[in-house]
């Protein structure tokens, strides 16, 4: 089973989209807005009793979810931490919901990616899951070839990667107001010390590893895969399908599971 280790802000909703576009009601998109129970992962197991792929904020590569789910292929995408955590106050701005002024929101995003991966602010730690669980990791920055690494290490050559990007800011210029302010540079360099530690491992030694293990084609694969994105799709009618199964049956029953837990509670 693959299990894609989605954080905020790191072309998740795209990779969603090509995972349900390829294994259709075979894919599950975990999304509580809650921290995931064990009754919400039996859940998954009911509903999904052929699952060939996860995806979601709560999939994580220790915990709970590691835990139950065995013989999992994890996978991931990083991005530039001060990139992503830019991107995601505009999301949040964007989406008009209730939010913190930036030099105090920044604090509860320390290290995030880093704290993803591991659950504290320790990139030596985040870095040895990396070795141990995640077996690809791609980046935002270079994603067209890293969706041919992913397709290459699934092992499944008959994967459609091919995609219409989703949940892209139309401006960047909320971005470009906090940059210009040297405390807010201050403080996005300081919140982010070991997440910049565990991207430059990345970029170093686990992406360049990757690229090697590809093969010599990966340019000219790279340059016929980004021809054929102008006509590319998200639908299938098997994705459509996987997509009313969430809706439908998995996304319910999620939500009588907390109903049952308010009243017990």
């Amino acid at each position: 089973m693959l299990a894609f280790v989605h954080m905020e802000k790191t072309a998740g909703q795209t990779v969603r989209a090509i995972l349900r576009k390829n294994f259709g009601t075979r894919h599950c998109d975990f999304l509580v807005n809650r921290e995931a129970r064990t009754s919400d992962w039996e859940w998954v197991r009911k509903c999904y009793p052929r699952l060939e792929s996860v995806g979601g904020h709560s999939v994580m590569p220790y915990g709970e979810f590691d835990r139950i789910f065995q013989n999992v292929r994890y996978f991931t995408y990083l991005r530039d931490p001060i990139k992503r955590c830019l991107s995601h106050y505009q999301y949040i701005i964007d989406c008009k919901a209730a939010v913190d002024e930036f030099p105090k929101w920044i604090l509860t995003q320390r290290n995030y990616q880093t704290r993803f991966l591991c659950g504290e602010e320790n990139a030596d730690r985040a870095i040895e899951i990396l070795q141990q669980k995640i077996g690809m990791v791609g980046l935002v920055e270079r994603f067209n070839e890293s969706l041919l690494l992913w397709k290459r290490w699934t092992g499944c050559p008959r994967l459609d990667v091919t995609y219409r990007s989703v949940n892209v800011a139309q401006s960047n210029r909320l971005k470009q107001q906090l940059l210009s302010e040297q405390r807010n540079r201050e403080l996005l360099e300081e919140c982010h010390v070991e997440d910049l530690k565990l991207f430059r491992y990345v970029i170093e030694e686990v992406y360049p590893r990757q690229q090697r293990e590809y093969g010599d084609s990966l340019g000219s694969d790279l340059e016929d895969f980004e021809r054929k994105l102008s006509t590319a799709s998200n639908w299938t009618f098997r994705g459509l399908l996987g997509k009313a199964k969430r809706n439908l049956i998995f996304r319910p029953g999620v939500r009588d599971w907390e109903a049952d837990l308010k009243k017990a509670g």
